[in-house]
Formats: C-alpha cells, structure tokens, sequence
C-alpha cells in the first residue's frame, strides 16, 4: 500500500478515511462528518478541532430552526436560494445543490460584492446553422462575514437567457438585459447589507424586478 493510500482516522467519529477528509491543526476530519460543517466553513492551516465541533453544534441548532424560518422574502429560481426573515432581520441561505441551510443575522454581513459572468449557451452546431446567439448572465453576490467559522458565503443565479443577433458587440437588447439583471443583483446586494428603509426606498427602480423587490420592502 502506498503512502497515499494510508488510511487515517477521523477525530470526530473515530471512523476511517482514505481520501476527500480535512486535515486540521489537531485532527482529521472526514468526508462524512464535513457534512455536518457549513459548506462556507473557512479552513485555514491553524483550524482546530474545537473550531470544527462548535461550528457543528451551531449548525444542529439552525437544523432545528429550519422549518420555521420565515420565508417573508426569497431570492434564487435555481437550486441555491436565500430567504430573509424581515421580523427578526435574519436570512437563510442554502449551498448550490439547495440543501444545507445556515442561517445569520443580516448584521453579520460586512459587505457584497457582486459579480457578474457572461457565457455563450449556443453549440457549435447552432454556431454553424443560426445567426441567433444566446447569451446567460451568471451574478454572484459575495457576503463578506462577521462570524467566528465562515469568512464569506457566495449567493449566485442567473437571469433567463437573452437571444441577440450574431455578435454581442454594440448589441442594445443583450446591454439593457445586462443591465435589468446588474440593478436587481445590486438591489439583493443592498438588501443583505441591511440598508435602512429610507436607503432602499431611494433607490431607482427601472426594472420591473427591481420595482417588486422594491416595493416588497417598504415596510422593512
């Protein structure tokens, strides 16, 4: 057996792991058990075992509180969606295959970053054949945290797909879909910032999601 095939023993379950486990400063943790982390835990080399065990203690209480978070607000048409809870300025967010949830206070979140991505969604087929193009815009809101395990949790999706003429350049409907889609990116992004209402209330609203979110809001 060679060095890389080792098996190693997890320091949380005592179970054996050959492979995808965590090496922390003072153990092992294995795939199984990294299940019942936050998927947005931040390892870093010094992480401890008593890191891990808190975050996985907090993380049975949010179980616990999952089926009663309010859904007073809820972004995301795909799988990973996030829910805010208005009474108690809270939100619920789940990883990219929709399970998982954490929850935090709106407080928690320092600041968003948004980022944007564009693709080309045509085979080379549909290149070859049709002058159409199809184009989808991925944005990720980037929550930087306030919190002892995670330092940062990424919230994407994507805007329905905008068909346009053979090239993207100069091209007026891809630009105003771009830009329908960056305001209401921006607007979520405020949103998680926990902006005052008087904030979110001034903010222009020239899409018609931007409008319902917008007006979803006024009694913040």
């Amino acid at each position: 057996m060679g060095l890389f095939d080792k098996k190693v023993t997890c320091s949380v379950c005592g179970g054996k792991a050959k492979k995808d486990y965590e090496e922390l400063k003072d153990g092992i943790l294995c795939k199984k058990c990294l299940k019942n982390v936050s998927p947005w835990f931040s390892f870093e080399p010094e992480t401890t075992l008593e890191q891990v065990r808190g975050n996985m203690e907090l993380k049975e209480q949010m179980k616990a509180e999952e089926a009663a978070f309010p859904r007073d607000l809820k972004f995301g048409e795909g799988l990973q969606k996030l829910y805010i809870d208005k009474a108690q300025r809270r939100f619920m967010i789940t990883d990219l295959l929709g399970h998982n949830p954490d929850i935090y206070s709106l407080d928690a979140i320092k600041s968003c970053e948004l980022k944007t991505r564009e693709g080309l969604l045509n085979t080379d087929q549909e290149m070859r054949t049709s002058l159409k193009r199809e184009y989808l815009y991925t944005f990720q809101v980037v929550m930087t945290m306030d919190d002892p395990y995670v330092k940062q949790i990424p919230f994407e999706f994507k805007a329905k797909p905008v068909i346009t003429g053979p090239t993207r350049l100069n091209d007026e409907v891809l630009e105003k879909a771009k830009d329908r889609s960056e305001t209401t990116a921006g607007l979520i992004a405020n949103i998680l910032s926990g902006l005052s209402r008087k904030t979110i209330d001034t903010i222009e609203a020239n899409t018609t999601e931007g409008e319902a979110i917008i007006a979803e809001l006024t009694a913040y």
